[in-house]
């Protein structure tokens, strides 16, 4: 009886070990697998995370870079050198092309024979891959002894020409010129003045 008592107590011993290992050990283990994984995991979020707001603020940067005085220099083909600087300008990507929006914006076209239109003017859209530029608003445009008033200016690089219209007013020494449209030519120098209907006739006042 005595042995059959102690048999019975050593298989329960054994039952409760076998017990008390699987529910602690043996769990614990998988535990600790599903923590391992766990932590993986939010690693690689954590990972994919921080590479988020570094994209965004690359694009935030793109697309809202405040700089100012900012200055381009460009030698033109053939015709020159070209200066354009701002006091402040917003560099922005457009069809991944940067394109700086200026305000308080200063500009010089320099020919082969160091002749000066000196542009300036409130804005200014100037595009850093082909050059061409838009001038806006309160436009002034000083060349050799002429000076035009105007609100707007394209600036064909690849052509080499400037149109200027809106609102123009053209003097130089005696002469006062009103007319809807001016074509400059930098390479060949020619002054092209015209109305946007043909009918309209350019207002010409000469002073004595």
């Amino acid at each position: 009886m005595k042995s059959f008592i102690q048999l019975a107590l050593i298989v329960l011993i054994i039952i409760i070990g076998y017990l008390f290992y699987e529910k602690y050990f043996s769990n614990h283990q998988d535990t600790k697998k599903i923590t391992t994984i766990k932590s993986k995991i939010n690693n690689n979020s954590a990972q994919n995370l921080e590479d988020k707001p570094t994209t965004n603020f690359i694009k935030k940067e793109k697309s809202n870079n405040l700089i100012k005085n900012l200055k381009y220099e460009v030698m033109l083909d053939g015709s020159g050198k070209y200066m354009i600087e701002a006091g402040l300008s917003e560099l922005n990507y457009i069809d991944d092309i940067e394109t700086v929006f200026m305000s308080n914006v200063n500009a010089e076209i320099i020919d082969t024979n160091n002749n000066k239109i000196i542009i300036v003017s409130d804005d200014a859209v100037f595009n850093t891959v082909t050059y061409n530029t838009t001038f806006k608003n309160n436009i002034s445009i000083n060349y050799l002894q002429n000076l035009i008033t105007s609100e707007k200016i394209d600036f064909n690089f690849k052509k080499n020409i400037i149109i200027i219209s809106e609102n123009i007013i053209y003097k130089n020494l005696n002469t006062f010129i009103k007319t809807d449209n001016i074509k400059i030519n930098l390479i060949t120098k020619k002054i092209k003045m015209y109305m946007n209907d043909p009918e309209d006739k350019i207002e010409l006042t000469t002073q004595k």
